[in-house]
């Protein structure tokens, strides 16, 4: 009984060095990395923001309350770091961000950090704030609120994301999209009510302001679009101009017709001279 002991202490005892001796050769083997998120304009650290970091062992995780994110047993390699909105499936006001701006595309480019066996490797993202949109969604006709429409969004980020429903006061806010920036889409559906887009543009930290009108599906739609004007081709032709009780201008008696007439008379003129003096002589 006593040697079963003995023997048993001695196989735990064995079983704790390898357990310990396995931790050491494990924690040698791996890497550890530190992701300390701050805002790119107060430098105020950000908790609670998405994180990624991947490349064969993914590690999705939202930051500490201090703003970081520790991520260790890390098998060495390299690996490319996502940070803000969408980093994995989840919305944030900060926008997506990837380490030394890397699009996370393309195995061959996604040793953006590498870590080696046994380091600890610190890292520093600063991530803008996006803007927001906020909005009221009205009847065209009375201009009451209208309740409970569906608003989905399209842009560089997102393609076709519900924000939400307009509240009771038709109010919306674009909060469940997380962050924006750049050029979008937003359609509004309301039950009885024609589907309307409008496309904005926003800029980081920016608050827009949107006034959506529905038109109700039995109204008349307004006549929008381009409107074409046709210019005729005129063509002004010279007018006949006929004047009349006004007496016609006698040009002088000039040209090769008036010299003729003059030479006849002197010829005629002669002639009668001739006469003249025979007659005398006679």
């Amino acid at each position: 009984m006593q040697t079963s002991v003995i023997v048993l202490a001695v196989v735990l005892a064995s079983l704790n060095q390898a357990a310990l001796a396995g931790g050491q050769s494990g924690a040698e083997d791996t890497a550890t990395l530190i992701v300390a998120l701050t805002d790119d304009i107060t430098g105020d650290p950000l908790g609670g923001v998405p994180v990624t970091i991947a490349n064969g062992v993914n590690v999705a995780e939202r930051s500490s309350e201090e703003g970081v994110l520790v991520a260790d047993g890390l098998p060495p390699g390299g690996y490319w770091i996502a940070a803000g909105s969408y980093a994995f499936p989840e919305v944030n006001p900060y926008l997506l961000e990837y380490y030394q701006d890397h699009d996370g595309s393309g195995y061959a480019e996604r040793d953006i950090v590498v870590l080696g066996a046994g380091e600890t490797v610190e890292i520093e993202m600063r991530l803008a704030l996006g803007g927001r949109v906020v909005g009221t969604v009205r009847d065209s006709v009375s201009g009451e609120p209208i309740p409970s429409a569906n608003l989905v969004l399209s842009g560089p980020v997102v393609t076709g994301y519900g924000i939400g429903l307009s509240g009771p006061d038709g109010s919306f806010t674009s909060d469940d999209g997380g962050g924006l920036t750049g050029d979008y889409v937003l359609r509004v559906q309301a039950e009885g009510f024609r589907a309307q887009e409008l496309a904005f543009s926003i800029q980081p930290r920016q608050e827009l302001t949107l006034e959506i009108v529905m038109v109700a599906e039995a109204a008349e739609a307004p006549q929008l679009g381009t409107t074409t004007t046709t210019l005729e081709s005129t063509t002004t032709s010279p007018a006949a101009t006929t004047t009349t009780g006004v007496a016609p201008t006698r040009l002088p008696f000039t040209g090769p017709r008036a010299f003729g007439m003059l030479a006849a008379a002197g010829w005629l003129i002669g002639l009668i001279g001739v006469a003249l003096v025979a007659r005398r002589r006679t």
